[in-house]
């Protein structure tokens, strides 16, 4: 609900039931094996977000005016879906494996640097960073999925 409620706002509870029929209605589509429930659940609120919006863009707008134009915030929705699936993506990774990915993307440290900060040998930040994107890729494709 709160993925929702950022995407849309007011109407966040309707649409976070829509997201869990949806969901009980695909259940037999989740594959564990590609990513967790919370991802899944978060791929059904995304879309399920853009279509609301995407309808809201249809609808007169409250004022009387012309139709919202909802281009922007439907790229919005989906940068806070990818947002929200990357940090819990990040929260699931080991403290360690998520401090190096987090240095190597977000502080923009070369491998030598991280491993130079850290005190960590070269070859384990490199694995730490190609095993980190191996999970966060595997989670942000079963949300999109």
């Amino acid at each position: 609900m709160g993925l929702c409620r950022r995407v849309v706002g007011r109407d966040a509870e309707d649409l976070t039931q829509q997201v869990f029929l949806a969901a009980w209605r695909g259940r037999d589509g989740f594959d564990p094996s590609k990513g967790s429930i919370k991802s899944w659940l978060a791929g059904i609120a995304r879309f399920k977000s853009i279509d609301h919006l995407r309808a809201a863009g249809r609808r007169p707008a409250t004022g009387g005016g012309e139709p919202a134009d909802m281009g922007h915030e439907q790229v919005d929705a989906g940068r806070v879906t990818d947002r929200l699936v990357l940090t819990e993506a990040l929260s699931g990774l080991s403290s360690e494996r998520r401090q190096v990915v987090e240095l190597a993307f977000f502080a923009d440290l070369t491998h030598s640097e991280i491993s130079e900060q850290l005190g960590m040998p070269l070859g384990t930040v490199k694995s730490h960073v190609r095993r980190g994107l191996e999970t966060l890729r595997a989670e942000l494709e079963a949300s999109h999925e």
